[in-house]
């Protein structure tokens, strides 16, 4: 019994260390600060034309692949005067 629950504790543990944490991105990080935090957004192009009509400075985009096919947005960040101003996760 003793045995079993220093098992059972041990797997705990380990299970609690092993737990991958998110990223986060915080209000007022300039850009290289989130490039470091998450890589390259995926389109600029298209970030910047959405930016253009929602009157934001800059908006990056972050995509995942669902299927290998079908590209879903997971991450959004929006820019204001190069320092971020919202970061959404999907």
């Amino acid at each position: 019994m003793k045995n079993l629950l220093c098992l059972l504790f041990t797997i705990f543990i380990l299970q609690g260390c092993a737990t991958v944490k998110t990223a986060q991105i915080n209000t007022g990080m300039n850009k290289d600060q989130v490039i470091e935090t998450w890589g390259q957004p995926r389109s600029i192009q298209t970030a910047k034309n959405s930016a253009q009509r929602n009157n934001f400075t800059e908006k990056w985009y972050y995509y995942k692949q669902k299927d290998g096919k079908t590209k879903l947005p997971e991450k959004s960040i929006i820019f204001e005067d190069g320092k971020v101003s919202y970061a959404f996760i999907y």
